[in-house]
């Protein structure tokens, strides 16, 4: 997953990675109080300004104290104590866990605080033993997924084909041929099953004369009834006709509509009973008169 770097300051980095904010952090131990307090309150407003999204804070603070088990305090320590505390931020570092290894002594100075958002979503959290070339040790974590997101990616994506390789002649051999193949059944069908079959001939037919797309944005999809382009059913309509219009005098008759649902399930989309429906119904041949949903 890419970052997006949207803010940074003399002592901090922010990037947008995903739908989390992340800030990076280093204030090193030989500036003063005062540019301490200067670049916390920089990095306040850029966790304000985004605080509907998970932020995390993390990084090099060169701060001790009782709240992230530092065996030590000193006065920076006490200052981010209660900046973190006003600001409603969790401290994630726990278990006493060195981040900074030297021959002189270990100390906890590299610190990661969270929103309430980004908490919420924190899988694990460890200091990791693996080499750094440094005398800091990288700090581990895992942010899970929001719920919204899950529900998303378990979502099938539409199926989308790249028009502008389409090839019109194969298209139509294709159509022509998935009825030959497919044939007629002894037994009659109802719209239902018909409307089902349709799709699945334009769909193979699709496969067969133009490569599939990367999905794209729903805003950028051709108009056409269901999703279809234009284009396409100006191109089917005439291999497709006889059957579209038997489907829907059938459907007019029954009073409902079929709604072919991506998970292969079929819904019907009443017609009101306050519309009065001819016995016999002249069907003009135009794409919008089948609406037959994918």
């Amino acid at each position: 997953m890419s970052c997006v770097p949207i803010e940074r300051g003399q002592h901090y980095v922010a990037v947008k990675w995903g739908d989390a904010i992340i800030v990076g952090v280093y204030l090193s131990p030989n500036i003063e109080a005062t540019a301490v307090e200067k670049a916390m309150e920089e990095i306040e407003r850029c966790v304000l300004f985004h605080h509907d999204k998970s932020i995390v804070i993390g990084g090099d603070f060169n701060a001790k104290a009782e709240m992230w088990e530092s065996p030590v305090t000193n006065p920076r320590g006490i200052f981010l104590t209660n900046w973190v505390s006003d600001m409603g931020l969790i401290c994630l570092n726990s278990g006493g866990q060195s981040t900074c290894v030297r021959g002189t002594g270990e100390s906890i100075v590299d610190l990661i605080f969270a929103n309430q958002l980004a908490a919420a979503r924190v899988l694990n959290w460890e200091v990791s033993r693996m080499e750094s070339a440094s005398d800091h040790r990288y700090i581990e974590m895992t942010l899970g997924k929001t719920s919204s997101q899950t529900k998303k990616e378990s979502m099938p994506r539409p199926k989308r084909w790249s028009l502008k390789k389409l090839d019109e002649d194969l298209f139509r051999a294709a159509i022509v041929t998935g009825y030959w193949s497919k044939g007629e059944t002894a037994q009659p069908q109802d719209p239902e099953s018909k409307a089902i079959k349709l799709q699945r001939i334009i769909t193979e037919a699709f496969d067969t004369a133009m490569p599939r797309s990367t999905p794209r944005s729903r805003r950028n999809a051709a108009p056409g009834p269901s999703g279809i382009p234009s284009k396409i059913w100006a191109i089917a309509i005439p291999e497709i006709e006889e059957e579209i219009k038997d489907t829907y005098s059938e459907c007019l008759k029954k009073g409902s509509f079929p709604c072919h649902k991506i998970d292969g399930s079929v819904r019907e989309s009443r017609i009101p009973e306050a519309m009065e429906i001819p016995e016999e119904m002249e069907i003009e041949d135009t794409p919008r008169e089948s609406q037959i949903d994918t």
